[in-house]
């Protein structure tokens, strides 16, 4: 199985809505309507389009799973400043007109 795994060396703005529907997600029980997401740091991004375990040729369906390196600043959302990580897995099925979005954020660990 071939690799498709590649870095974006610029900051745009279909990565930054990414991290803010991810942090919104994962945040949902705690996060306010006046909670700022504009302190969000991208830090780095990289991009899995390796064809996933499905037929993609009959049910023409396409997906990536975006990793975003990112800082959150806000103290009401991780405490502290600290290093996260949003995961977002982006399919399109083309045979439903159907495109989903699904993404979580994580803490790094330590080193």
């Amino acid at each position: 199985m071939q690799l498709n795994y590649y870095e974006l060396q610029e900051d745009n703005d279909w990565i930054r809505l990414y991290l803010e529907l991810a942090v919104a997600t994962t945040n949902r029980g705690t996060i306010r309507d006046l909670d700022d997401l504009s302190n969000l740091k991208i830090i780095q991004v990289a991009i899995d389009t390796t064809p996933q375990d499905v037929d993609l040729v009959f049910n023409r369906t396409y997906f990536a799973i975006v990793y975003i390196q990112y800082k959150d600043s806000c103290e009401a959302r991780v405490g502290k400043d600290v290093d996260r990580v949003a995961i977002v897995r982006r399919a399109f099925d083309e045979q439903r007109g159907c495109f989903s979005l699904v993404g979580k954020t994580l803490r790094l660990p330590k080193e």
